[in-house]
Order: C-alpha cells, then sequence, then structure tokens
C-alpha cells in the first residue's frame, strides 16, 4: 500500500506539472483580446478605406475595452500591406482593412503575388461600398458619358484618366470603359488616391473613376463634374446623377466593398468573436448613417457570405481583365 500510494502521489505531481507547463491555447483564446489590435489598411492614409478601418476600430475598442490601431502600409497596388497580414501570426491581433483591390483585381493584373487570396486570409466583415463614379474636370465641356466618347475619339492623345496605382479598383474601372466604348483615354498611375484627384481638380487630367465616397466633398463643391454612377441604381448620396446604363453606356458597372480580414491560421474562437462582434453592428444606425456618409450602402456581407464574394469577384475580375486585353504586369 504505500509503495502505491508514493505511485500515485508521483503520477499526480507529474500531471500537475504537465498541466502547469501546458501551452494556454483556450484560456488565450477566451480572454483575447489582451494586448493592443493592429488593423492593416494597404493603402494610403486619408482613403475611404482608412474611413471604415477607423469606424471598425472605434467599434471593436468599445466593445472589447483595448486599443485598437489603423496603421497604413500602402504601395505595389495594396499589395505590399495585405501580404504584410497574411505573412503576420495568426492571433487576431493583426487584421486587415481592404478592398477587393488586393484580393479579387491583384490575382487578374499581377503575374505572381506573395501571397494566395483566398487562402492566405479569413473573412470576417464587409460593407458594400456605393461603387465608382465618373468624374471631370468642370472645364472639359462634356456633360454626359456620351459626350466623354465622343470628345475623346475627337481628341485622341488629349484624354487622361488618373486612377490611385496599377491593378486598383479605378485603375480597372477605366480599363471597362475604354474596352466597352473605345474611347481612347490614356491611363494615368499615381501614387494614391489624393494626388490623383489634386492634378484631376488642377486640370492635368481629365477624367477619373474613383469611388463616390472619395470625390462627394469635391462634387458637392463643384469641384469636379459627375457624369455617371458605375452601379445598377442610382447613389442614395448623388440621386440626381444617372447610372452609366441610363446615359447610354451599359456593362460598366462595378461595385465593391471595403471588409475586414484576419490571416487564415487565426484560432476559429477569435475568428467567431471578431465575427460576432462586428455583426452586431449592422443593426447600429449610428454607424450606418457613418458608413451612408462615408459613401456606402447599408448593406454587409458577414464571415463565409464575403469569403464567397471574394471567389466570386475573383473569378468576374479575371474575366473582365481577358476582355480587355489588359497584359499582367
Amino acid at each position: 500500500m504505500p509503495l502505491n500510494r508514493s505511485l500515485h502521489q508521483v503520477l499526480a505531481l507529474l500531471l500537475l506539472a504537465a498541466l502547469a507547463t501546458a501551452p494556454p491555447i483556450a484560456h488565450a483564446e477566451s480572454a483575447h483580446p489582451d494586448q493592443p489590435i493592429r488593423i492593416i489598411d494597404p493603402f494610403p492614409s486619408g482613403s475611404p478605406v482608412d474611413v471604415i478601418g477607423r469606424l471598425i476600430a472605434d467599434r471593436l475598442e468599445k466593445a472589447w475595452g483595448q486599443p485598437v490601431l489603423v496603421e497604413s502600409k500602402s504601395g505595389a497596388g495594396g499589395t505590399l500591406g495585405a501580404n504584410y497580414v497574411a505573412k503576420s501570426p495568426p492571433d487576431g491581433y493583426t487584421l486587415l482593412v481592404t478592398t477587393g483591390s488586393t484580393l479579387a483585381t491583384a490575382p487578374a493584373l499581377y503575374r505572381s503575388l506573395p501571397y494566395d487570396p483566398i487562402a492566405d486570409f479569413a473573412p470576417i466583415w464587409a460593407v458594400k461600398s456605393s461603387g465608382q463614379v465618373v468624374v471631370v474636370n468642370p472645364a472639359l465641356p462634356v456633360k454626359s458619358l456620351q459626350e466623354l466618347v465622343q470628345y475623346a475619339k475627337a481628341h485622341k492623345g488629349e484624354v487622361s484618366y488618373a486612377s490611385s496605382g496599377f491593378g486598383t479598383v479605378q485603375h480597372l474601372a477605366g480599363e471597362l470603359f475604354v474596352a466597352h466604348t473605345g474611347a481612347p483615354l490614356t491611363h494615368v498611375p499615381y501614387r494614391g488616391g489624393a494626388p490623383a484627384t489634386n492634378d484631376l481638380i488642377g486640370g492635368h487630367i481629365q477624367v477619373m473613376f474613383d469611388a463616390i465616397g472619395n470625390t462627394l466633398q469635391n462634387i458637392e463643391a463643384g469641384k469636379l463634374r459627375a457624369l455617371a454612377v458605375l452601379r445598377a441604381q442610382r447613389a442614395r448620396v448623388l440621386p440626381d446623377v444617372p447610372t452609366a446604363a441610363e446615359a447610354g453606356v451599359p456593362g460598366v458597372e462595378l461595385n465593391g466593398w471595403v471588409g475586414l480580414f484576419a490571416p487564415a491560421a487565426t484560432p476559429r474562437p477569435i475568428l467567431d468573436k471578431l465575427i460576432s462582434t462586428l455583426a452586431a453592428t449592422t443593426t447600429d444606425q449610428e454607424l450606418t448613417k457613418r458608413l451612408m456618409a462615408a459613401g456606402n450602402d447599408p448593406e454587409f456581407l458577414i464571415g463565409p457570405e464575403l469569403g464567397e464574394r471574394v471567389r466570386q469577384d475573383k473569378d468576374t475580375i479575371a474575366a473582365i481583365v481577358k476582355a480587355a486585353g489588359i497584359q499582367p504586369e
């Protein structure tokens, strides 16, 4: 009996020691977050993506009581920042806020990417954007899409459109427009949307296919003229601006979204906590109002629904790029 008792005591001590030194995975996940979180924006600060990233950060901070910081890591059409998150530790403390540019468009426009847009990211939450609007410098003598096409054909080599970089939504929207209309517009990529918009307002560039949220204030101030929105229905914030189809140029619609993603290997409990926390914000009237003021629609994509949208967009954009004859870089 003493021997058995001693053996039991030794086994009990070994078991306690093992439990004490075992990695507290379940506890770490349930306690998440216990330190500040970073949301990486792969585009320059001040963009609509940055605005939405900060709205997300505000809601997570309020729900979790931990600082949530939005950090810009721009470059290479957003792929630099996306790759940074893809290669970050999958612990829920480094997230990505982005558009379809990095996950759906980039695969069609770059010969190779340092990350897999489907396999390397876990979808969490997205808001549907109000899409693109075709804007021109008011000095350009056109007041409709049809007039823009006619003017560009009559002034070959004189009409250029700006984008925030190769592979961005602005670039793709312009190429889609050119492919459908035959308008000889020249693409001029910039390092970000702000310098592109400044040159458009200054008259150095004539046209831009930009997000409504980017251009709304300048349209309302008369600094830019809106010709049409590239979406199926008119935008709530621009009710007097026709759709491209209404303006006589169908087939150039390009609707988007801005969403939040985590590295793919992030533990399921952490992903579920992120998804449930942000899913609850879809009924937040204040957030909805702020999202609409930034040029978005009050429609959301949650978890797997966002993942499916990325897959669909990736296939759709690949077909558009091929039809437009765009050669990947």
